[in-house]
C-alpha cells in the first residue's frame, strides 16, 4: 500500500486488518499521509497482534504522540522486529521514548 494517501481513515481499516487477520505478518504503509491519529490506532491494534514482525510507516506524517503509542505498543508486542518510522515528524522526545520502550522489549532488531 505503499504510496496511497489513504490517510487516518484508511490506517483505522489497517487497524482493524491487523485485529482481524492475526496471519497478517509485514504491511508496509509508507508515503499515505497518516499522521498521529492513525498511528496511534496501528499501533494500539499491534498491542495485540502477535505476528505482524515488519511495518513500514516511512515517509507519513505521524509525531511525538504516535511515537508514544508505538513506544507503549514495544512494551507488550513480543512478534514486531522491524519498524521503520523514517522521515516523519517525530522529534529526539519521540525518540527517547522508542528508545527507552527497548528496555522492555528483547525481539525488536531494527527501528528507523
Amino acid at each position: 500500500m505503499w504510496g496511497n494517501q489513504i490517510g487516518d481513515v484508511g490506517a483505522q481499516a489497517f487497524a482493524d486488518a491487523i485485529r482481524d487477520h492475526p496471519s497478517l505478518s509485514n504491511l508496509s504503509l509508507a508515503c499515505n499521509g497518516i499522521t498521529a491519529e492513525g498511528g496511534m490506532k496501528i499501533a494500539n491494534a499491534l498491542m495485540q497482534n502477535k505476528t505482524m514482525g515488519i511495518l513500514w510507516l516511512t515517509e507519513n506524517q505521524l509525531t511525538d504522540e504516535a511515537a508514544e503509542a508505538f513506544a507503549d505498543m514495544l512494551k507488550v508486542n513480543k512478534t514486531l522486529r522491524h519498524l521503520w518510522l523514517i522521515n516523519n515528524q517525530i522529534t529526539n522526545h519521540g525518540a527517547d521514548l522508542l528508545s527507552e520502550a527497548l528496555n522492555h522489549n528483547t525481539v525488536m532488531e531494527e527501528i528507523w
